[in-house]
Formats: structure tokens, C-alpha cells, sequence
């Protein structure tokens, strides 16, 4: 997988645009929470990727293609739709509910893995670092928590799932 491709997949997968929006209430040290949160789950899913991969007898190409199917559905979801309601009221210092369920989502996970195990552990933690500065700083979030940037975001996660299909395909 080209590497451009993987951080677009990464960082599309993350739906910063609705992220930023839904998390546009919390406090600043529940938002580096969340950005941090983030990037150090990244980092495990993409150290367990292969592992993770070889144990349950799949083979990169094909976690790739899964993901891209995942992100593509994901993404087609994300242009129609937008939550404009403020996130609950987060406990564990934004743990719940603001890393998860709203930043972690499934398509997020299978991304990491499959882009972790296609290009290395670095690729996808630099990808969810870049992905998360917008998450955990209001100021750079801010300006992006628009629709149009959401369906921007999605469009081109759209595209990139089905490149992530066409090669992961080939590879097989």
C-alpha cells in the first residue's frame, strides 16, 4: 500500500471533522486526553497488527481489503450523515465517552491493523498523531467541526477505501 494512501486511510478513518465537532464542549485537558488517548492506541494496535494477523491466519492483503470495505461503508455513511448534539458528559478524565466510543470506532481499529500491517508500526501512529492535533487542541479543531469539511473528509475516504479494495486485491 502506498504510503500516502495509508495515512489518507488513517486519518479519513478518524472522521476528524465530526470528531472535532462532537467533542467541541470539553474541556482542554479532556481533549489532550482523548489525543493522547488516541495515539497510544494506536501505537498498540499497530505493535499487535502482525501478531495479531498471523495468529488468526490473515494475511495483510486481505485485512486490507477488509478495511477498505469497512472505511468505504464508513465513509459513504459519514456524507449523509452529521450529529450536531454535544457529547455526554465525559467521566474518567474523557475516557468514556470522548476516546470511546467517539474517537475509537471500529473503523479506526481495523484501519490501524491493516495499514500496521501492510507498512509498519510508524505509518499509522504518525497518521493518528497528525489526526489527532485537531482533536486535542481546540484552536487547530475548531475551524474544521464543519459539515463541508466532513463530507470532504468523507468523499475522500470513500475513494481511498476502494483504492485500499483494488490493492489489496492485487496483492492477494
Amino acid at each position: 500500500m502506498n504510503w500516502v494512501i495509508a495515512i489518507a486511510a488513517v486519518i479519513t478513518a478518524l472522521d476528524v471533522p465530526q470528531r472535532a465537532r462532537l467533542l467541541r464542549d470539553a474541556p482542554a485537558g479532556q481533549r489532550v486526553v482523548t489525543g493522547l488517548g488516541l495515539v497510544a492506541v494506536a501505537v498498540c494496535l499497530a505493535f499487535v497488527a502482525t501478531p495479531l494477523l498471523d495468529a488468526l491466519d490473515i494475511s495483510s492483503p486481505t485485512m486490507e481489503v477488509g478495511a477498505g470495505l469497512v472505511l468505504a461503508l464508513w465513509s459513504a455513511v459519514a456524507i449523509v450523515r452529521w450529529d450536531d448534539e454535544p457529547a455526554p458528559r465525559a467521566i474518567a478524565g474523557g475516557l468514556v465517552p470522548l476516546l470511546f466510543p467517539i474517537v475509537l470506532t471500529p473503523v479506526v481499529g481495523v484501519t490501524v491493523i491493516a495499514v500496521a500491517a501492510r507498512n509498519g508500526w510508524w505509518l499509522p501512529v504518525v497518521a493518528a498523531a497528525v489526526g489527532a492535533i485537531p482533536l486535542a487542541v481546540a484552536a487547530v479543531g475548531a475551524p474544521l467541526a464543519r459539515r463541508q469539511w466532513r463530507l470532504l473528509s468523507a468523499s475522500i475516504g470513500a475513494v481511498v477505501g476502494v483504492v485500499m479494495i483494488v490493492d489489496g486485491a492485487l496483492a492477494v
